[in-house]
């Protein structure tokens, strides 16, 4: 069944969680004070202790609008869970 919509969270509770993310999977985010997830990026790599991804957001005190490449630290709170997306085979969706 294909949703309308898809939270942030729905897509972390659907897909395939993964310790040892590798390029292109997701990475769910949310506040550093909060275990909610409210945004979703995608794995570039991980280079010493620093963690980048591509994500699409506006900070206007970064200086931040649109698709940029970011970085966190491999500690930061605000990295939640990394994750691989299920698909469906069109065959078996009937399409």
């Amino acid at each position: 069944m294909i949703l309308p919509d898809m939270s942030a969270s729905y897509m972390a509770e659907h897909c395939y969680p993964t310790e040892k993310p590798e390029e292109g999977d997701l990475i769910f985010m949310g506040e550093e004070d909060s275990d909610k997830i409210t945004h979703i990026a995608i794995f570039l790599k991980q280079q010493e202790n620093y963690i980048y991804f591509i994500d699409s957001t506006q900070k206007e005190a970064e200086n931040i609008n649109g698709v940029t490449e970011r970085h966190y630290t491999m500690d930061s709170k605000k990295i939640k869970s990394f994750g691989i997306m299920k698909l469906k085979i069109a065959e078996d969706a009937g399409i």
